[in-house]
């Protein structure tokens, strides 16, 4: 998008009421990403929350400014909140996976 569409975007973002809905342009324009970014987060479940209206996908502005609020500006990805770590996978030992392969082979032959 052009800068002046998307400063055009941003004026009638900032003085619609909160019950307005807008188009996946205008979120973008606020989010300041593209709108490819914009479809993928909503595909993915990690977008602006949306609503149907026929064929048409929107946006309302109070569920706008309830994302923004819940996903703050970082400046560094060492201000992203780390994720938990998985716990680590227990080993085998030798021993256990000759048990247990034993006992699919001893299985295998039973059933014949």
């Amino acid at each position: 998008m052009k800068p002046e569409e998307i400063r055009l975007l941003m004026k009638d973002y900032e003085t619609a009421p909160d019950d307005t809905v807008f188009s996946q342009a205008t979120v973008a324009a606020v989010r300041r990403c593209s709108i490819f970014t914009v479809e993928r987060d909503r595909w993915a479940g990690t977008g602006v929350p949306f609503r149907k209206m026929g064929r048409l996908v929107r946006y309302y502005k109070c569920d706008i400014q309830q994302w923004l609020a819940e996903h703050p500006v970082l400046f560094s990805t060492s201000q992203y909140p780390k994720k938990p770590k998985r716990p680590k996978k227990l080993k085998e030992t030798k021993e256990e996976t000759e048990l247990t392969t034993g006992n699919l082979l001893e299985e295998d032959k039973s059933e014949e």
